[in-house]
């Protein structure tokens, strides 16, 4: 993120959006799944969105992908140019944990949440918490 790098790393993880309101970016470019490895040289088999100004990219999870699409077309060539707001929801679980923080899409005013997502999209605040 560019004023607000949190933490060393080439792709955006959740403890860099905790301390504070949602971010939006511009989408500068989306990489193809299977061109990219991990640091360990594993393969990314989801996309990557590439964010104009920033220097950290996004691995697109399979809900994330769905709500993008709901917002910016089927094809990661209609996304190009398009603004994307990323936030910190909690799963209840998820990786054999519990109250697991992962990046979300916010989805635009008007646009309404893909069924697929409903369950996977998580919660503002951890499970447990006073809200």
């Amino acid at each position: 993120m560019p004023e607000r790098e949190q933490f060393v790393g080439d792709f955006v993880e959740s403890a860099d959006l905790m301390r504070g309101d949602p971010v939006t970016l511009v989408i500068e470019d989306v990489i193809k799944p299977n061109t990219e490895k991990t640091a360990d040289g594993r393969l990314i088999d989801r996309p990557i969105v590439v964010f104009e100004k920033a220097t950290k990219r996004f691995i697109v999870s399979k809900t994330n992908e769905r709500l993008i699409k709901a917002m910016h077309g089927s094809r990661p060539s209609e996304w190009k140019g398009k603004p994307l707001t990323l936030t910190v929801r909690y799963l209840e679980k998820a990786f054999g944990e519990k109250n697991v923080p992962t990046i979300r899409v916010v989805l635009s005013e008007g646009i309404p949440m893909p069924f697929s997502c409903r369950k996977h999209y998580g919660r503002a605040t951890p499970y447990g918490a006073t809200q």
